[in-house]
C-alpha cells in the first residue's frame, strides 16, 4: 500500500503517541461503521502515515448520512475537549518538571502520553471529516462560508513577527545581521528574541525535533524571508488593515433568521475543526517542547545509574512506555538512532544533526538565571 504522507515523523518518541489513531472514528461518533470500530491507520517505523481508503470512504458515506445537531455537538465537545486536555496538562507539566522527582516526572509524563495519544487522532480524522462538513453546509447556494471569529494564530503570528523584526532592525540587527552575529547581541535584542521564541513555541513542523519557532535561528530566517526588504510602511497598514477587518467581521449566515438549527450546529461545529487545523501542530509540538523535555531531563539522574553510557538525546529514541516505566534499554535506542541517521532525505530535508539534538537538551538544562522551556540551537 502506498503511504498517505511519507516521512510525516522520525523519533521513535514521537511515533508513541500516534499508537491509538485507529480508534479516530469512535473518537468523534462515527460507531458501528468499520469492523471493531478500527480505521486503517497506522505508522510504520520509518515514520510514514498509511491510511485505508476504502475505510475512509465508508466512514465519509456514513457521516454524510448521521448529520444531526446531536451528533455534531458531541464532536463538538470531544474535538474541545481533546485540546482543553492536552493544553492544561502541557501547562501542569511545565509548571512542575523542574522541581519534580523522578518519580513525579515519569507520572506527569504518563499524564501527558495520554492527552497526547487522545488528541492525535483527530488530526488524522481532519484528513476529510472537514470536508465532508462543509459540503454539507454548502449545500444551500446562500448558505455563506464559515470563518474564524478572531484573527487566526497564523494571521496574528506573522504579524507579531513582523513587530519582532521592526525592534530588532530598529535596534541596528536586521535579520541578516542576526543570523550572521548571534548570540553576540545586546542582552535587550536577547531577551527580546527569546521572549518571542518563548511564547510562540509550538509553531514550526510537525516532526519535533526540527527547528520550528522555538528556534532564533529559524525565526531569523522566517523574518528574513518574509519580511527582508519590504515596505514596512506599507506592511504595517495591510496588517492593521487586516485586525479591523477581522474585528468588524460579522458572518451574514449566522445572523439570519433563516439558518435552521442544524445548520447552525454545522457552522459551529466546522469553526471548532477550523480552529483545530490552525492549532493542531501547536498543541504537540508545544507539548514536548513546555513540557516532555524538562520531564525527560528530571529522569535522568535515575537512568544515569542503570546505564552509565546514557546519553540525554538517547531518551528520543525510546519509547514513553519504557520511559515511564523507568527500564529504558540503551542498546534498542542507539540502533534506533542509527537507523534514524541513515535515513539521508529525512535528516537533510528537516535540518536535523546530532548537534541539534543535543541542543534540545543543553538548553533545557542550562535554564537557570532565566529559566526556560525552550531551545536554542546552534
Amino acid at each position: 500500500m502506498k503511504p498517505y504522507r511519507r516521512r510525516l515523523i522520525g523519533l521513535p518518541i514521537q511515533r508513541s503517541v500516534f499508537a491509538d489513531i485507529d480508534r479516530a472514528p469512535s473518537l468523534i461518533g462515527l460507531t458501528g461503521v468499520l469492523p471493531g470500530d478500527k480505521l486503517g491507520a497506522w505508522l510504520n517505523d520509518e515514520g510514514d502515515l498509511f491510511l485505508d481508503r476504502g475505510d475512509v470512504d465508508r466512514l465519509s458515506t456514513a457521516l454524510s448520512e448521521r448529520i444531526s445537531e446531536q451528533f455534531l455537538a458531541g464532536m463538538e465537545r470531544s474535538i474541545r475537549s481533546a485540546c482543553h486536555t492536552l493544553r492544561i496538562t502541557t501547562d501542569k507539566c511545565h509548571a512542575t518538571a523542574a522541581n519534580a522527582t523522578p518519580e513525579e516526572a515519569r507520572r506527569l509524563l504518563g499524564q501527558l502520553q495520554q492527552a497526547l495519544t487522545a488528541f492525535v487522532p483527530f488530526g488524522i480524522m481532519s484528513k476529510f471529516v472537514p470536508d465532508i462538513l462543509y459540503k454539507a453546509f454548502a449545500s444551500t447556494p446562500s448558505a455563506g462560508i464559515p470563518t474564524l471569529p478572531d484573527e487566526s494564530p497564523g494571521a496574528a503570528l506573522t504579524r507579531e513577527a513582523f513587530a519582532l523584526f521592526g525592534d530588532c532592525t530598529d535596534a541596528g540587527f536586521p535579520p541578516d545581521r542576526l543570523l550572521a552575529e548571534w548570540p553576540g547581541v545586546p542582552s535587550t535584542i536577547n531577551d527580546r528574541i527569546f521572549d518571542f521564541c518563548d511564547a510562540h513555541a509550538g509553531f514550526g513542523p510537525l516532526p519535533w525535533e526540527a527547528p520550528g519557532y522555538e528556534d532564533p535561528r529559524y525565526v531569523f530566517g522566517v523574518l528574513q524571508a518574509n519580511f527582508g526588504g519590504c515596505d514596512r510602511g506599507a506592511m504595517l497598514l495591510r496588517f492593521s488593515d487586516r485586525v479591523a477587518t477581522t474585528r468588524n467581521h460579522e458572518d451574514a449566515a449566522s445572523a439570519s433568521s433563516e439558518l435552521t438549527p442544524l445548520r447552525r450546529a454545522l457552522r459551529r461545529v466546522i469553526i471548532t475543526w477550523m480552529e483545530f487545523l490552525e492549532r493542531e501542530t501547536w498543541y504537540v509540538r508545544r507539548a514536548f517542547y513546555v513540557a516532555m523535555l524538562p520531564l525527560l531531563v528530571r529522569l535522568l539522574p535515575e537512568y544515569e545509574k542503570k546505564s552509565t553510557t546514557i546519553l540525554a538525546e538517547d531518551t528520543l529514541f525510546m519509547e514513553l512506555e519504557d520511559l515511564i516505566s523507568g527500564k529504558p534499554d540503551v542498546s534498542v535506542a542507539r540502533v534506533r538512532r542509527e537507523n534514524y541517521f541513515a535515513r539521508k532525505d529525512y535528516v537533510f530535508e528537516h535540518a536535523i544533526s546530532e548537534a541539534r539534538l543535543t541542543a534540545l537538551f543543553d538548553r533545557v538544562c542550562a535554564s537557570t538565571a532565566r529559566p526556560r522551556s525552550l531551545v536554542e540551537v546552534v
